[in-house]
């Protein structure tokens, strides 16, 4: 079996699993179990000879008895001797008649008769028996005894020497490990146990035949003796001897038992180290194949495949920077290049790249690893036994013995460690390929937008000094600049499977080579019983934190009421008293950061400044979440084609995309029916300018009176479809303010046959007049613009961002700064954490208003340096001045807000004020930069506008 272990000793990692499994089946054959055998049993051979050879054996033998049988020696014992007295004695009397016989003869000179003699009867067989089985066995256990000793020392040394083979093998997966197993000399140290086990046989040999000479020495003293008074014949009686085989029998059962127990142990624990060694080597084996797929998809398959977006792009870039023609020339290379992006880019290399990078199911190899290893650790034995003292070469009680699920072990202290930290791994491959796949589908984009700006900035007006030029070449290098940016991920990725799976590997091993040690797993079988105990409280805990998070809220909503109608009565209390604190100015800060939102703006680059124009959409790259709005007009335009009753009101908050549904709708019209669009810009609330304006729209000379105007348009013989946007602009909040608006209403609901009137309101007027003037029930379709998930605004925004070509770097606020919980954040994720702050801040100002992100997301910059725009955080910003305001100013936002802008005129009329009064009073906010002017009319600053609005909320003035 030796020779066994020593054929094709291992000398890489590649061989060192087969030679464990190998050498395993070998020991599982060894020893498989610790029932001990009684004497008779176990040496049933031996007994079958002996017995063969004992059946012809008289049962009993007479013989005379020797004279020392009657002589008293110095080693009898005072009874023996005594008795040997009496005897001698006693023959001398039997003998006087044959001595006194014999004297006649003498004198006749003849021969004298033989004198009496004693014999005795000897058992020989049961005596056979007794010695040549019995007595020679018991003192033959020792031997076994010792036997069983070096043997157990010899199986404990190729255990420790298999052990160090082991070892030698279960280094980092990352390093080579192409370790010659001649390090610790193998074959020679193998042979050396070898050697010495032929050496006990030999010295077991003799000493067995000086333990055999010694009893056949004794047997052949007793067999004399035998029948005598030394040794009386009862001592060799049938039950004698079978109280002897007993006996034999029981101490070899419970001597075997102890070292059957000490044998089981130490292979069980042997097996469980081949298991554990066998796990480990092929942990490495799937590590290796895995990293090898790895190389084989990225690096040959992917990476080949990207370089032809470098390739394309840098012949691009470089006929961009070689360009030295007139303008009209530059703009005819731009078209091309564009086509090119277009036609060869976006068409045929980017969707080879995409197809090739899904083919490869990267994230597989992760989840492949940790399906491997749980399968492997599923197939573990759920048994096996050790001692706690670790200690071999003695008898073992088998109260001693333990035993453990390795199974159970493994799963509960390296496997669950090693799962999670590969599905880490698995979920952040998964993020970089997303990442990857979305930055090859932003290089075309990239490249597109900014040839589309450098070709649009032909136009005068938009030029402002930029070389279109530069702007081509600076956008297809930030476009070469995320292709390798591209690369470094891949090649990130890579490194990840080969270094971090492998540290997760080499962990796990570590871990599986610290349970071949005792102790560990005496621990580990602590903590699961620990763990166990603590699983039967869970339910409970679970229950009492359900049980929690229902009352927490309802006592939260009590205090907070409670909390609300004493602070109010607290403040008007002290307002009445006259202790209530004087209104707060605007700070300086905020003055400058609300009047310098235009020129910090200006300074973006005009890639990014065009990205984030505040203006409707057109280019469906940018439409985000509105599909279920959409779909709506669709269904009232269906209804309106089948002559059911369908004007559509569109409404939303200034800002939030009214206009930018109205064009994708408008783009997926059918081209058969007459379209007419406009946008009520200036107030109008008196009828004769509300007819020019439907003069206008409908290109006649004279609208005339309404009733002449509904004839007209009933007459036409075609049908056609009307957008209106900004119906807000029809009313002033006064008596007889809303004839303007009741007259449209009159004209939709009495052409709405002929005519597919969709209209559009800002949602705090529309609210204003659907209680004023149920303005709902005018509308077959009211199309409000739900509120955006967070995450749709954020998409929102990073979409844009992605195209323009930057890197985004957070800037976090002075609060931040010297926060402790912010510093202990590691670097590399920081700004994660930032991202997901300015965000979540973002997400609080904007809400579902896109108009407002898009603004707070231009001022949040705060500098651009190289390809890398800086983004400051929103907290450094206070507007809690607006909750001082005089409750005079409180109501002129609410009028600005209500009428989505007004004139100083139209402020005075709804005020009932002298001009000069509003006027004053609208210059105070407009020199605070509260509001701004913006066609003639005065609206609420847009970077205020969401404060202004909870501020009226929470003042309970709009809803």
């Amino acid at each position: 079996e030796l020779s066994r272990f020593d054929d094709n000793a291992p000398d890489s990692t590649e061989e060192v699993n087969e030679y464990n499994k190998r050498t395993s089946l070998l020991i599982e054959k060894k020893f498989t179990g610790n029932q001990s055998l009684n004497f008779n049993e176990e040496f049933f051979r031996f007994n079958e000879e002996l017995n063969n050879y004992l059946s012809p054996f008289d049962e009993i033998i007479k013989e005379a008895q020797h004279d020392e049988r009657f002589t008293a020696s110095g080693e009898d014992r005072v009874f023996i001797r005594n008795s040997k007295r009496i005897k001698r004695l006693a023959l001398k009397i039997s003998r006087l008649p044959g001595k006194a016989a014999n004297i006649p003869r003498k004198v006749f000179k003849k021969e004298p008769k033989p004198l009496k003699v004693w014999h005795h009867f000897i058992p020989f067989k049961n005596l056979s028996i007794l010695y040549l089985r019995d007595k020679l066995s018991v003192s033959l256990i020792e031997i076994v005894e010792d036997a069983d000793l070096n043997m157990s020392s010899a199986y404990l040394k190729i255990r420790e020497l298999d052990e160090r083979v082991n070892k030698i093998f279960t280094k980092n997966p990352e390093q080579d490990n192409n370790t010659s197993v001649e390090e610790i000399n193998y074959k020679e140290e193998l042979e050396i146990i070898e050697k010495s086990l032929i050496e006990l046989k030999s010295k077991l040999e003799e000493k067995s035949g000086i333990k055999t000479g010694e009893i056949f020495i004794e047997y052949e003293n007793v067999y004399i003796k035998a029948g005598t008074v030394e040794e009386p014949g009862r001592r060799f009686n049938s039950q004698k001897v079978k109280k002897a085989d007993e006996n034999l029998n029981n101490n070899y059962k419970e001597i075997q038992k102890g070292w059957m127990n000490a044998f089981f142990s130490l292979f069980e624990d042997w097996r469980l180290n081949k298991e554990l060694y066998i796990l480990c080597g092929s942990s490495l084996e799937v590590y290796s194949n895995i990293k090898e797929e790895s190389e084989e998809r990225i690096i040959k398959k992917i990476l080949p495949e990207l370089k032809n977006i470098s390739i394309l792009l840098e012949n691009i870039k470089n006929e961009i920077n070689e360009f030295s023609g007139s303008s009209s020339e530059l703009l005819s290379l731009l078209y091309k290049k564009k086509d090119k992006i277009s036609g060869r880019l976006s068409g045929k290399i980017i969707p080879a790249v995409n197809e090739i990078i899904l083919a490869q199911n990267i994230p597989e190899l992760a989840g492949d690893i940790e399906i491997n290893i749980e399968r492997m650790v599923q197939n573990l034995s759920t048994q096996r036994a050790f001692i706690k003292q670790n200690t071999y070469t003695r008898k073992v009680k088998t109260s001693e013995i333990d035993y453990i699920s390795p199974k159970e072990i493994i799963s509960f202290s390296g496997l669950t460690k090693f799962s999670k930290s590969i599905q880490h791994i698995k979920n952040n491959i998964i993020r970089e390929i997303q990442k990857v796949q979305s930055s090859i589908l932003d290089i075309d984009q990239i490249s597109d937008f900014n040839l589309d700006t450098a070709i649009s900035m032909f136009k005068s007006e938009e030029r402002a000094g930029e070389d279109p030029l530069d702007i081509a070449a600076e956008g297809i290098n930030r476009a070469i600049g995320k292709t390798n940016e591209v690369e470094k991920i891949l090649l990130s990725i890579n490194n990840e499977i080969k270094e971090t799976v492998g540290a997760e590997i080499k962990d796990f091993n570590d871990d599986l080579i610290n349970l071949t040690k005792t102790e560990n797993i005496l621990e580990i079988k602590i903590r699961i019983a620990k763990d166990k105990a603590l699983q039967r409280t869970t339910k409970f805990k679970e229950e009492s934190i359900i049980w929690f998070k229902k009352v927490i809220p309802v006592i939260a909503s009590s205090y907070k009421k409670g909390h609300k109608t004493y602070s109010e009565f607290y403040r008007n209390l002290r307002k009445q008293m006259g202790l209530a604190p004087k209104a707060a100015t605007i700070s300086s800060e905020i003055s400058d950061f609300l009047a310098d939102t235009q020129s910090a703006v200006s300074k973006l680059p005009v890639v990014y400044r065009r990205l984030f124009e505040i203006e409707a959409l057109k280019d469906e790259r940018f439409f985000e979440g509105r599909e279920a709005e959409l779909e709506k007009l669709n269904m009232a335009y269906e209804h309106w084609k089948k002559g059911g009753y369908a004007p559509v009101a569109v409404v939303g908050e200034k800002g939030s995309g009214a206009t930018t549904l109205l064009n994708f709708f408008e783009s997926g019209l059918e081209k058969k029916y007459n379209i007419l669009r406009t946008e009520i810009i200036n107030a109008i609330y008196k009828q004769g300018e509300l007819k020019n304006f439907l003069a206008d729209l409908f290109k006649i000379d004279s609208a005339g009176s309404m009733t002449e105007l509904i004839n007209y348009l009933n007459n036409l013989p075609f049908k056609q479809i009307v957008v209106i946007e900004n119906i807000q602009h029809l009313f002033l909040r006064k008596v007889n303010g809303f004839e303007c608006l009741k007259a449209l209403f009159e004209l939709i609901s009495k052409t709405q046959k002929n005519i597919f009137w969709i209209t559009s309101a800002s949602l705090y007027s529309w609210e204003y007049l659907n209680k004023t003037l149920n303005i709902s029930d005018y509308f077959g379709y009211v199309v409000r613009l739900k509120s955006m998930e967070d995450e749709q605004m954020i998409k929102v925004i990073l979409k844009r961002h992605k195209i323009s070509g930057y890197n985004l770097n957070f800037k976090p606020s002075k609060e931040e700064e010297i926060s402790k919980s912010y510093k202990k954040i590691s670097e590399e994720k920081k700004q994660d954490y930032l991202s997901k702050q300015y965000f979540s801040d973002l997400n609080k100002f904007a809400k579902s208003n896109i108009s407002l992100a898009l603004l707070f997301w231009l001022r949040s910059t705060k500098e651009v340096s190289g390809d890398t725009i800086t983004i400051g955080s929103l907290r450094d910003i206070d507007f809690s001045f607006l909750s001082s305001l005089e409750t005079s100013k409180v109501f002129t936002l609410h009028a600005l807000v209500v009428h989505d802008g007004l004139t100083i005129e139209s402020f005075s009329i709804i005020n009932n004020l002298p001009g000069a009064q509003s006027r004053l009073m609208l210059f105070v906010l407009l020199d605070d930069g509260v509001i701004i002017q913006k066609h003639g009319l005065y609206k609420i600053n847009p970077l205020l506008y969401r404060q202004a609005v909870n501020l009226l909320q929470t003042k309970n003035i709009i809803h």
